[in-house]
């Protein structure tokens, strides 16, 4: 199988960042992601990473929340994360310009993270892979806006940063 893509971004310049390392992060969380929940086919994904102001706008302008935000998702699928044949519905036509199935775009503010990653006691770098994963099983269908899909989603964002190594219980 062909390898699944994730794009990096980066239209922020308050934090300076190491391109190549968190590229290599993103990529490890995309395959994590794709083998925990058996997409089978290859996927691409859009990461930009943008300034507080920014993503507060953007924020606004989607969500109508006027504040900034850790990490916003925009799926171009809609999957049912409980339907156990949710990727077999995939019309061909979705692979005509790509031998990848385009899932969305993740924006992520990086000064977010780092406030947060301070607040929780862990390391910038946990922060914004979890981030992405979050943003990732976004794209495909998870949401925790009712408590019990909450517990689904955040379950499974602990078994894949256990994959990652990068366990909630090692930061305790």
């Amino acid at each position: 199988m062909k390898k699944s893509i994730i794009t990096f971004e980066n239209n922020q310049s308050d934090i300076k960042i190491k391109k190549f390392q968190i590229r290599k992060a993103l990529k490890n969380a995309l395959k994590a992601v794709v083998e925990t929940e058996g997409v089978p086919f290859p996927v691409l994904v859009e990461t930009v990473w943008v300034s507080k102001d920014e993503i507060a706008q953007t924020n606004n302008s989607f969500r109508q929340i006027d504040r900034p935000t850790d990490v916003l998702s925009f799926p171009l699928q809609s999957f049912n994360p409980s339907d156990a044949e949710r990727f077999s519905s995939v019309p061909d036509w979705e692979f005509e310009a790509s031998d990848k199935l385009t899932l969305g775009s993740i924006i992520l503010c990086p000064e977010i993270a780092i406030e947060q990653a301070a607040q929780y006691g862990h390391p910038f770098e946990r922060e914004y892979i979890y981030l992405t994963v979050h943003g990732l099983l976004h794209l495909l269908g998870y949401d925790h806006e009712v408590e019990c899909d909450k517990v689904i989603m955040r379950k499974k964002e602990e078994i894949i940063m256990d994959k990652l190594g990068l366990s909630e219980k090692l930061y305790k």
